[in-house]
């Protein structure tokens, strides 16, 4: 079961982590700024299209003793629920139009599983459920991202590759409807299980996608809720087909602000947050004592940050964990141990905590998934951060956002 837990919240992860911005700007000129290095970890700066910043409107949930999806609003008003027919809690989904007329109405895609144990790619829409693109039992589906009420989506997936001694992986974009003829616009094989994931889909001044923010991951890797083997942020120009290199592999990436002009990334136990464009780095170190970061989210203001940190190993009952928000410049504002979510969640003492995303457009109010690491039950809650309250919200597993 603690297996499951993990494996569940880093998934849950890479999917907050991914949501992109809603209308891009005017784009600016291009720029180069010299490559740095903090602390063991490369950094190199460019100018690009700036994005504006979207915030989420509705959460989606797996719902306790609910089959298919379910949709609240960001208050915890129950909005509706999308039949998926699926084997496992769908932790891989995007709505793919705004949330204007009820949840049934919008077009919901999601991972699905078969019963001889493959996957599909699937909508679910006005009721109905149908595939999209099935995956042979050797493919296995690593990331799914989207445009937030948009049709476009990417998706990535690893297999073994053709030499039998490594993977290959592969990212995807397209529309949902034609997603299945959609050619790969990314592809790499590596003997040391290093798979790509999208992150972000970027842009044009015409609202259409130009460019694919993504990272490398470690295939297989085993960990707790603390563990994340990311490595690296690059930029593909859909146009040129040409990779930029923002973060080298030697830089532990967290995740991409939502308006795609910050990096949240960790190194040598150090906190860095990065501005993309002209590579300032701001610095923040952990408490005394805690030696490892994950889950950071920047808010859509660019303003804040929220993240966990901690000490020890989930697996043999030592690791302590704290939720930790600050400015962007690093002044910590609150901080929060996950002893002080037991009673709100409802779910005792032995839980993992896990920052979702910023809710409220002032970004001072924080979703939060708590999970009990013994029964597997979770629930969100709202972390007010200034105020320095945590309340219950919803019960249920998150799957993601869903935006106007």
């Amino acid at each position: 079961m603690k297996k499951l837990i993990t494996t569940t919240l880093f998934a849950l992860f890479l999917l907050a982590a991914c949501a992109p911005a809603v209308t891009p700007q005017t784009p600016e000129p291009a720029k180069v700024t010299p490559a740095q290095t903090v602390e063991g970890c490369f950094i190199t700066a460019h100018e690009f299209p700036r994005q504006d910043i979207p915030i989420p409107v509705t959460l989606l949930v797996n719902a306790p003793g609910v089959e298919g999806l379910s949709a609240y609003w960001r208050d915890g008003t129950f909005l509706g629920t999308w039949p998926t027919g699926n084997l496992f809690p769908s932790t891989m989904v995007h709505a793919a139009s705004p949330l204007v007329d009820g949840s049934n109405a919008t077009p919901l895609i999601f991972l699905g599983g078969n019963e001889d144990g493959t996957t599909s790619l699937r909508v679910s829409q006005g009721g109905e459920v149908r595939t999209l693109k099935d995956f042979p039992r050797e493919v296995t589906i690593t990331g799914l991202t989207g445009v937030p009420g948009q049709a476009w989506i990417a998706y990535s997936t690893v297999e073994p590759g053709a030499d039998g001694s490594s993977l290959h992986s592969s990212i995807y974009l397209g529309e949902y409807q034609s997603i299945a003829g959609s050619a790969a616009v990314l592809t790499a094989d590596s003997a040391e299980a290093r798979i790509l994931l999208p992150v972000a889909i970027h842009r044009d001044v015409n609202n259409t996608p130009d460019g694919i923010w993504y990272t490398y991951s470690l295939w297989g890797i085993g960990g707790d809720s603390l563990t994340d083997p990311r490595a690296g942020l690059y930029y593909l120009k859909l146009s040129t087909g040409e990779s930029m290199e923002f973060l080298g592999m030697g830089c532990q990436f967290s995740s991409l602000s939502t308006g795609q002009n910050w990096a949240a990334l960790t190194s040598e136990g150090v906190l860095h947050i990065t501005e993309l464009h002209s590579g300032v780095t701001n610095n923040i170190r952990p408490l005394p004592g805690n030696d490892r970061f994950a889950h950071v989210f920047i808010s859509p203001g660019e303003g804040m940050l929220a993240w966990v940190e901690g000490k020890g190993w989930e697996y043999d009952g030592t690791l302590e964990t704290t939720l930790r928000t600050a400015t962007i410049d690093g002044a910590i504002i609150s901080e929060f141990p996950v002893s002080a979510f037991a009673g709100p969640s409802g779910l005792g003492n032995e839980i993992a905590i896990l920052p979702l995303g910023w809710l409220m457009p002032e970004n001072e109010v924080l979703l939060v998934a708590v999970y009990s690491v013994s029964t597997g039950r979770a629930s969100l809650v709202y972390v007010k951060i200034y105020e320095r309250e945590i309340t219950p919200l919803v019960s249920g597993t998150f799957a993601g956002f869903a935006y106007p």
